[in-house]
């Protein structure tokens, strides 16, 4: 299994963060971000957000993910 590939990096005069992730699996607990926009670019393969009522897998493309993500 290969580790994950993560870099974020952060400006706290704009409080821009930007992640970026390659070839990783990573998991978080559920959670939300009521007061921040989400935006996510995918270049390659696809993205999973799953809670307990759904799943939602996003491919290649850029999106606005909702602040209750599913």
């Amino acid at each position: 299994m290969m580790a994950n590939n993560i870099r974020c990096l952060y400006n706290a005069q704009t409080g821009i963060e930007l992640i970026f992730c390659k070839d990783s699996t990573i998991s978080y607990p559920l959670h939300n971000h009521v007061s921040v926009l989400t935006i996510g670019i995918i270049l390659d393969g696809s993205l999973v957000l799953t809670t307990n009522k759904e799943t939602r897998v996003y491919k290649q493309n850029i999106y606005d993910i909702p602040i209750c993500a599913a």
